[in-house]
């Protein structure tokens, strides 16, 4: 019926209510950076074809860690409203 049913239907629904958070700020997080990555490559004079960016989904997810520890203190840069830069393609993979 739409509803959850159980004793712990408060704690249930908390629940779901910050995992939709978690999900959002990913899916925002990886929406501006997919974005700024388009706008490099295309800035790099390479071709980013609409049929390769209609395949993107920024509900990826392989990038974080579920695990461990967390660093949220911010560079300077996100601090006064940039974007962090983005990673060198001819690099291994970072994390």
């Amino acid at each position: 019926r739409g509803e959850i049913r159980s004793p712990l239907q408060q704690g249930q629904e908390e629940q779901l209510g910050a995992l939709g958070l978690a999900l959002n700020a990913v899916v925002h997080w990886n929406a501006i950076y997919m974005q700024e990555a388009i706008r490099q490559v295309g800035s790099d004079g390479m071709d980013a074809s609409s049929n390769d960016i209609a395949h993107l989904s920024p509900l990826i997810w392989r990038h974080l860690n579920f695990l461990g520890r967390y660093d949220f203190s911010l560079p300077d840069t996100v601090m006064n409203g940039g974007l962090r830069p983005l990673r060198n393609p001819t690099s291994a993979w970072d994390f």
